[in-house]
């Protein structure tokens, strides 16, 4: 958008209607673009582009009305079209530190969930860390990393299952074809059995 204009300052002539129209279409274009695409990653930063776009804009309409002979002998009214360009830009002005203290205050509050977050995590790791070492300390189910649950808690929820599965072990060594797909450790160097 910027280059446009700046090619339409530079290359078309100087205060002719063909200038501000040109302007004005461009501008026109871009905040439309900008309005269907979206292409910041904030609304925040959509809106101001917006907001920019749409400023801008309509001082180039207004500023057409001093292309009228009549309105431009007429001060009053040439005082009055500039004046409204000025509120309009100081409006706009307004708006952008309306959006500045928004974002400020959007970007202190992620900082702010962010940082509580990190805190939880850091407590939960130094939680984890202190059930290990009562583990570790019990005896010899502590170098399971398991947390939150007691040395009485494996005792009997794992003897069951290690019994079932030694069961199985056992059976399946006895008899390869119990479980194919299994190879027996003593053909597994033998590649047909891979």
């Amino acid at each position: 958008r910027k280059l446009v204009l700046i090619s339409l300052v530079t290359f078309v002539p100087s205060n002719t209607n063909l200038q501000l129209y040109l302007a004005m279409w461009t501008v026109s274009f871009f905040l439309g673009l900008n309005a269907i695409l979206e292409p910041w990653e904030t609304r925040l930063a959509n809106r101001l582009e917006n907001t920019s776009g749409t400023s801008l804009a309509a001082c180039l309409n207004i500023a057409l009305l001093m292309r009228i002979e009549a309105v431009a002998a007429d001060e009053d009214l040439a005082t009055l079209i500039t004046v409204s360009v000025f509120v309009l830009q100081a409006l706009t002005v307004l708006v952008f530190l309306g959006f500045l203290v928004t974002g400020v205050g959007a970007k202190g509050l992620d900082i702010r969930r962010k940082a509580r977050q990190l805190r939880q995590k850091q407590q939960a790791y130094a939680a984890e860390q202190r059930t290990i070492e009562k583990m570790v300390s019990r005896g010899h189910f502590g170098k399971m990393m398991v947390s939150g649950i007691s040395h009485d808690d494996h005792r009997v929820d794992l003897k069951p299952k290690w019994k079932i599965a030694m069961r199985k072990i056992k059976a399946g060594i006895k008899d390869p074809t119990l479980y194919p797909g299994v190879v027996p450790a003593l053909d597994r160097t033998d590649p047909s059995r891979r």
